[in-house]
C-alpha cells in the first residue's frame, strides 16, 4: 500500500514537472532586458569606435599629404 502512494506520487509529480516544462516561454525578465540592452549599447559603441578610427585615419592621413607638401616646398 505505502509503495503504491509512493508510485503514484512519483506519477503525479513527474506528469506535473513534464506539464511545467511544455508551458509558453516566461516573459523576459529584467534580467534579460537588461542584458538586451547592455548588448546593445556594446554594438553601438563598437560602430562608433569604428566610424572615428575611419575618421581618425583619413584625418591623419591628410595632415600627413599637408605636411609631405609642406617638405617638398621648403625644400626646394
Amino acid at each position: 500500500m505505502v509503495i503504491q502512494r509512493s508510485l503514484v506520487s512519483a506519477v503525479v509529480f513527474s506528469v506535473i514537472l513534464g506539464l511545467g516544462a511544455c508551458s509558453k516561454e516566461e516573459p523576459e525578465g529584467s534580467a534579460e532586458k537588461l542584458g538586451k540592452k547592455i548588448d546593445e549599447a556594446a554594438e553601438s559603441a563598437q560602430r562608433q569606435a569604428a566610424e572615428t578610427r575611419a575618421e581618425v585615419g583619413a584625418a591623419m592621413e591628410e595632415k600627413g599629404k599637408e605636411m609631405q607638401e609642406q617638405a617638398e616646398k621648403s625644400g626646394q
